[in-house]
């Protein structure tokens, strides 16, 4: 049984998936933490033990800048290689190595699959599945 007091931080510059995300996840119990840019993400980090972390692969910032959610993944891994994370995307064509990135305990779950809509129970299992492993 997963430990549902784990913490887990949403970062997304898109309101309506951070807000959505964080009532699936506090529906299930989990403490939810909300990152709009890697500034607010870091500083949640660095302040607090995260379990899991969920990134946007495709984070614009407030000057309309393209930044790289594998960016902070790597940051991420590197300071702590432990932490379960799930990249979330609508542009699953932009990840060149999805097999290096099952190496760092990280999933791949596209927002918006083909001809679908995003599976709320496939999410949630799969951030209960990591946080399992820990």
């Amino acid at each position: 049984m997963t430990d549902k007091t784990k913490k887990i931080l949403i970062l997304d510059d898109q309101l309506q998936w951070r807000v959505a995300l964080s009532a699936l996840l506090k529906g299930e119990g989990y403490i939810i933490f909300e990152a709009e840019n890697l500034d607010v993400a870091k500083k949640i980090i660095l302040d607090n033990t995260i379990d899991l972390v969920t990134i946007d692969l495709r984070l614009i910032d407030a000057d309309s800048y393209d930044v790289g959610g594998l960016d902070f993944l790597y940051t991420v891994k590197k300071n702590q290689p432990k932490i379960a994370t799930i990249i979330l995307t609508g542009y699953p064509e932009a990840i060149k190595n999805e097999e290096a990135l099952k190496t760092l305990n990280t999933v791949i779950i596209r927002k918006v699959p083909e001809n679908s809509t995003f599976d709320i129970q496939y999410f949630i299992q799969t951030v209960n599945n990591l946080l399992e492993k820990q």
